[in-house]
């Protein structure tokens, strides 16, 4: 008996036949014996004189070869500190391990073809994925500092993963003077990302001229005065505490 190498392959099973009266006739049902997959089998012979023997003759084989790959995934976008880690069983070792000329300890996100071959030349393989997180991004939504209230900043953010941790490097994001501000948005597997962002300022000082035209006659209400406006940010509201401008007495 010579039984297969690998899992699911074909064994071969010679014949010494002794005894009897040749010429022997072999009796294997439907089987060869020269590709017999593992299991047991009736084999029977008869001699010239019409005897008959028969023996169960048993196939074995090795244990399926497989492994379990064990994935660290990428942390951050783009980084190689992915890994993949083998537990091989069945088949008959030593084992030689095949990623395909890749480092297992220092992957890129992707998809990898990885191959366990054994002792007895017997290979099995599979495609094994690293991931890795979405980019992080940063946006921010701003109001600008306006006469006096200060600008403010909300930062709005997405990908890496989370619990976040956002930086304004000493700032107070909800009371901001005109200028130039950088943040960093760090995720919880340390990745970075720092972004600029820009408050507007407006200028609170504003100059009022005001223009008038006397009444003609005493009594009458054809006087008016008007404002001119140098500075501030348009639109302006004017008080006239009731009066109408245009129609003014003394």
């Amino acid at each position: 008996v010579t039984n297969p190498l690998c899992y699911e392959e074909t064994g071969i099973v010679s014949s010494v036949i002794t005894g009897g009266t040749p010429p022997y006739i072999e009796d294997w049902g439907v089987y060869n014996p020269d590709s017999l997959l593992a299991g047991t089998y009736n084999v029977g012979v008869t001699d010239a004189n019409n005897c008959f023997n028969s023996e169960i003759i048993t196939i074995s084989e090795p244990l399926e070869l497989s492994f379990v790959a064990s994935v660290i995934d990428v942390s951050c976008l783009g980084s190689s500190e992915g890994s993949i880690s083998l537990s091989i069983t069945g088949g008959m070792p030593p084992y030689v391990e095949d990623f395909g000329g890749y480092n297992p300890d220092s992957l890129l996100a992707g998809n990898y073809n990885v191959g366990v071959t054994d002792a007895n030349n017997c290979y099995y393989y599979e495609v094994i994925t690293v991931t890795e997180p979405l980019p992080l991004e940063l946006v921010f939504s701003t109001t600008n500092d306006s006469c006096d209230i200060p600008g403010t900043v909300i930062p709005v953010f997405s990908g890496g993963t989370s619990p976040y941790y956002v930086d304004f490097f000493g700032e107070d994001p909800l009371s901001l003077i005109a200028g130039i501000y950088f943040c960093t948005l760090i995720d919880s597997n340390g990745c970075t990302i720092t972004e600029s962002f820009s408050i507007e300022g407006v200028d609170s000082t504003f100059l009022v001229n005001v223009i008038t035209t006397d009444v003609l006659c005493n009594g009458n209400t054809d006087g008016s005065a008007f404002v001119n406006i140098i500075g501030g940010v348009p639109p302006f509201i004017t008080d006239w505490n009731g009066f109408n401008n245009t129609t003014l007495s003394s």
